[in-house]
């Protein structure tokens, strides 16, 4: 018989006698180990492994006895289990899921790269546990299964969330003193693009060029790369606007473009 280290199991005496007969004699037997290092044997048959390796039982009784060999190995799988147990995703997004062994002497071991996976419905499961919700938001079942044994977790898809916040100015430069509306445009993790401007919190990240309220608006005060940032959900984009002075503003537009070695007086 081969028994996993830790776990015991029952052996049977049964005699055979002269006329033919036979009589179970297992609680009434001696029950001995040859090397009680590797297992050992109670009373009522029960052997137990001890360590791996290998041993005989003998049971007697009446002078007479039989004897059963018995292979004590490490450890055999008991069950799977997956973690998470449940998980909630939003649609779009990805969570990796881990298999494991849990063995006959208590042990446990990182089973992911060798189950098999499957999913229902609303997800997509790669062959390493990786688990991306592609349906609507609904529970699904993702399953790893190792020889016999599975273990199954659930898997909600919830509704998308922000992952990308671009900020975009309405201009590529403006002056002092001018108002200058800004755009958020938001990316949710279903790949679906929205303007968000009134949705998302704005703040200028360099107050003392320009300020930005609740709408998007930002009121350009000094000269300077004014940023902006605009958040929503846990995703966040900064966007920037060159600010000029009028009188420098005035010079910049008002530069004629000259043939090389040319010439043109300013006024």
């Amino acid at each position: 018989a081969t028994i996993a280290r830790y776990e015991s199991q029952t052996f049977v005496a049964a005699g055979s006698y002269a006329d033919g007969s036979i009589r179970f004699l297992t609680t009434s037997a001696a029950w001995s180990a040859a090397d009680p290092a590797v297992a050992t044997a109670a009373p009522g048959g029960v052997v137990t492994a001890v360590a791996p390796g290998a041993t005989t039982v003998t049971a007697q009784y009446d002078g007479a006895s039989g004897v059963a060999a018995v292979d004590v190995i490490q450890r055999v799988l008991r069950s799977v289990s997956v973690s998470p147990a449940s998980v909630s995703v939003p649609l779009g997004l990805s969570v990796q899921l881990a298999a494991i062994g849990h063995y006959s002497d208590g042990s446990t071991e990182d089973l992911t790269a060798v189950a098999q996976w499957s999913g229902c419905c609303n997800v997509d499961v790669s062959a390493s546990g990786f688990v991306t919700t592609i349906g609507v938001v609904s529970w699904s079942t993702v399953r790893a299964t190792v020889g016999t044994f599975f273990g199954e977790a659930g898997v909600e898809s919830v509704a998308p969330v922000p992952v990308l916040v671009e900020v975009q100015p309405s201009r590529t430069m403006a002056i002092t003193g001018s108002t200058v509306p800004l755009v958020a445009i938001v990316t949710f993790s279903d790949g679906f693009r929205q303007d968000a401007t009134a949705l998302v919190s704005w703040t200028s990240l360099d107050p003392a060029i320009a300020t930005v309220s609740a709408t998007g608006q930002a009121q350009l005060l000094a000269q300077g790369t004014a940023r902006f940032q605009a958040s929503l959900g846990g995703a966040t984009g900064v966007g920037s606007l060159p600010v000029f002075d009028v009188a420098v503003m005035h010079l910049l537009t008002s530069v004629l473009p000259l043939p090389v070695g040319a010439s043109h007086p300013l006024k």
